[in-house]
């Protein structure tokens, strides 16, 4: 109980001396509780009680205000300098937990996985602080929208290779920049023993057909920006009232789950190399026929970014190393 005391009477002070800041910068009490949002009669109490605890006078009244006594000035000086040393105390610490800190946004491009155990290895084996990951799966635009706010280090996308000049533009305007990783169509999946593999080849409508279907939900490819714009042709395609069932999933791990569990198809883009070349699931080229003539980007580009003029911290820099060498 007193150490809790004890933190709340320096925590009340350091807000206290904010606060005295302000009424001397404002030039009156009035301004200050104003700018500070609080009413005037509280901020009147806490100069009171600050004078009252002191032994001084802070502020007398002149022609033009409120202005400080010397006493006062003096108060507010060393104030200023302690709310300064404060702040670089904080900030200090916190690069200290940044260090170890990783945020990651990603758009249907899911992180390397291989890349990202052995950046929190490597990591491991020369900190002896904990390794923070955290991992949101947003639309391409939000994912944009996270590294621009700093609320991402690194970020995932996907675009048709025909938008590169406009993607282009858009990371520039918000001070990013790419990494291209890989380039991809659009692909089937299938469990690595699916018997349409006994001869791709010969993947016709007919036989297409008889094999159920895992598709992202509507709801689940609206938050997809790449995926929504040119899954939803491809799966205009299907003839889905003859197809023996459709699956829908609102999460990629569980499209991959089905996958590799039953003979389930799958339409998406083609994963990263851990996932593509896992024994469980095989990636096949869309066949021909189930392209439309005109109208759809076939080829895609699947990049991390970054901001370009933000120091990451170091668990970021080593993950982009990482990424570097796939």
């Amino acid at each position: 109980m007193i150490l809790l005391q004890q933190r709340s009477y320096l925590q009340m002070n350091l807000q206290n001396m904010q606060y005295l800041l302000e009424i001397s910068d404002s030039g009156s009490l009035s301004a200050a509780a104003k700018r500070l949002s609080v009413t005037q009669p509280y901020l009147s109490k806490v100069l009171r009680e600050t004078e009252k605890e002191y032994g001084i006078t802070i502020f007398t009244r002149g022609k033009t205000g409120i202005i400080p006594t010397e006493s006062g000035r003096l108060f507010l000086d060393m104030s200023r300098d302690l709310l300064e040393h404060a702040e670089q105390f904080r900030q200090t610490f916190r690069e200290h937990l940044d260090s170890c800190r990783l945020r990651i946004a990603a758009d249907c491009c899911f992180p390397e996985n291989d890349a990202l155990s052995k950046t929190i290895h490597a990591f491991s084996d020369q900190h002896d602080r904990t390794f923070r990951l955290f991992y949101r799966e947003l639309a391409g635009h939000e994912v944009i929208r996270e590294l621009d706010a700093g609320h991402a280090d690194i970020g995932f996308i996907v675009y048709p290779e025909s938008q590169n000049e406009k993607v282009q533009e858009l990371l520039a305007l918000h001070s990013l920049e790419e990494q291209i990783l890989f380039h991809s169509s659009l692909q089937l999946f299938c469990r690595n023993a699916h018997p349409v593999l006994k001869d791709p080849n010969a993947l016709t409508p007919e036989l297409f057909d008889q094999y159920s279907f895992v598709l992202h939900s509507a709801e689940a490819a609206s938050q997809i920006s790449a995926e929504s714009s040119i899954l939803n042709g491809i799966q205009s395609l299907i003839r889905q009232d003859q197809l023996s069932g459709i699956t829908y999933v609102n999460s990629r791990a569980s499209f991959y789950s089905i996958i590799e569990q039953t003979d389930s198809i799958g339409i998406g883009i083609a994963p990263l190399h851990d996932r593509e070349n896992s024994p469980e699931i095989t990636a096949l080229p869309v066949p021909e026929w189930l392209w439309p003539e005109s109208g759809h980007d076939r080829e895609l580009v699947a990049s991390c970014i970054f901001r370009n003029r933000v120091r990451l911290s170091p668990a970021a820099q080593m993950y982009l190393a990482e990424l570097s060498r796939l």
